[in-house]
């Protein structure tokens, strides 16, 4: 094996890059999917990987995972196509902050957070009721500069003071 200093073992890939030996064999099983290099392997039967051509895959496959996990937490609105003078009730706009109801709409119409919208109109419901009416571009203002609160774990009590 020629400059031998250049490849690295099992071992040596856990040392360095402080992987646990478990996500060292889990990353070689999916290698038809992740684009793992291949080794080159020794006299000694001990497979070897190219210290920088590993690395450099290994800094990609991280970001690839990090994108992916940033697109499965905000999936795209379902109201995204739509336009920003468009009007849009408190469904949508829940959907829009990724929340699963409108309770939080609601509560915000009582007490609204900093940046919270006035409703550019009130839709008259058939029971009497008013629906408030959003565009959707103070919803997606809103939305891109509004940080979501941050409840702590469940099954804890309340700190008593």
């Amino acid at each position: 094996m020629p400059d031998s200093d250049r490849y690295l073992s099992r071992k040596d890939l856990q040392e360095r890059h402080r992987l646990s030996r478990e996500t060292l064999n889990k990353l070689w099983a999916e290698r038809a999917t992740n684009g793992h290099p291949t080794p080159v392997v020794g006299e000694d039967g001990v497979m070897r990987w190219d210290e920088q051509e590993w690395a450099t895959w290994h800094q990609r496959h991280l970001e690839q995972r990090a994108q992916a996990r940033r697109r499965a937490a905000s999936p795209p609105a379902k109201d995204a196509g739509l336009g920003d003078d468009e009007l849009g009730g408190p469904a949508a706009f829940a959907r829009l902050l990724g929340h699963a109801g409108t309770s939080t709409i609601s509560r915000w119409l009582k007490d609204p957070p900093s940046g919270f919208p006035q409703p550019a109109s009130w839709k008259a419901l058939p029971s009497g009721r008013q629906r408030p009416q959003w565009t959707y571009a103070a919803m997606r203002e809103f939305a891109d500069s509004h940080r979501p609160y941050r409840g702590h774990a469940g099954g804890r009590r309340p700190i008593d003071k």
